[in-house]
């Protein structure tokens, strides 16, 4: 999922100066989420319209059932952030569309404020040839592939000066800014984790993945690396390292990671609509019933898609039947 984020508007005013002529503005930021994979913004100061036109890129491996959360808040300094509105797509509808342009959504759980993006549904290529095009003609900073890694165990994480030693292993993997790692296990010399993964690449021919076996009984103390390079990767056969043995350099000679690795590009043109339209998901959900009254404008501007950019409704109102009785003479 490819998501430029545009601008905001109308946002609360939470930075209220001292004086007549002092009008009140923000210092907004925005969080993106999708499932584990998070962005923040840079923060705009002075303003409740702030731009952005930023783009950010979001592994999905599950489509529905899979929100993408956007959470505005006004930077202060020495103090706590103060929350300024959240909104919710929902990845299926992105999924079936293919692409949104310009998509005005509300903000939910404040007085004012809306927010526009852009939304991409990528589709993932496993041929050799195009993930070396793709890699060989970008030259922004757009993610180009994603690697599965699976980290299945370690093996032989001893210390050959002390024969009692047991760690609490954790595996850190790294790429370029981007750090995630298993759960730790607890005194074991051969973890099993069985835990996957799913990094961004944005350089394929010069990003490597830095993996580390951490104790974290002792400080994180780094007790076995090894390393894999993204475009030898490519080179392999389906573009992937089977699950095999890799070995760690570390003070054990018998020290091991068990983990399979595979490639694959991210194509620059989002997918056409997978759905007609009237079976596409919606992208935000219609108002829930509360006990709040909305007005009949609030209930319409709610329900619609706004990604519909033009077009032409003709109604026909042809006879009305049983309708309910009203003046009754005496």
């Amino acid at each position: 999922l490819r998501v430029t984020m545009m601008r905001a508007k109308e946002l609360e005013q939470k930075d209220v100066g001292l004086g007549i002529l002092k009008k009140g503005t923000s210092d907004p930021y925005v969080i993106l989420t999708v499932g584990a994979t998070t962005y923040k913004t840079p923060t705009i100061n002075n303003t409740l319209d702030p731009v952005w036109n930023l783009t950010y890129d979001f592994p999905i491996e599950v489509v529905h059932g899979q929100e993408f959360i956007l959470e505005f808040f006004d930077e202060d300094d020495g103090a706590d952030d103060e929350f300024l509105g959240r909104a919710t797509v929902r990845t299926a509808a992105v999924a079936d569309r293919g692409e949104i342009n310009g998509f005005w959504v509300d903000l939910e759980e404040c007085s004012t404020g809306k927010a526009q993006i852009s939304l991409q549904w990528l589709p993932v290529t496993k041929s050799q040839k195009a993930v070396k095009e793709i890699a060989e003609a970008g030259d922004d900073e757009n993610t180009k592939c994603i690697v599965h890694i699976y980290i299945d165990s370690c093996t032989g994480l001893d210390d050959t000066k002390n024969s009692a030693y047991k760690p609490s292993p954790l595996v850190q993997l790294t790429c370029a800014k981007e750090v995630r790692q298993t759960w730790p296990k607890s005194l074991t010399n051969a973890p099993v984790i069985e835990q996957g993964f799913v990094l961004l690449i944005r350089s394929p021919h010069s990003d490597d993945i830095h993996i580390k076996v951490l104790d974290t009984a002792k400080q994180n103390l780094c007790i076995g690396t090894t390393c894999i390079n993204i475009w030898d990767l490519i080179q392999q056969p389906g573009m992937e390292y089977p699950l095999q043995p890799w070995i760690l350099k570390s003070t054990s000679r018998d020290a091991k990671i068990m983990m399979s690795v595979s490639v694959r590009g991210i194509e620059s043109r989002p997918m056409s609509p997978s759905k007609p339209l009237r079976e596409q998901t919606p992208l935000i959900d219609t108002p829930r019933k509360s006990s709040v009254k909305l007005t009949q404008s609030q209930i319409s501007r709610n329900m619609m898609d706004e990604s519909v950019k033009s077009g032409t409704i003709r109604l026909v109102l042809h006879q009305a039947v049983e309708l309910e009785k009203k003046d009754i003479g005496d």
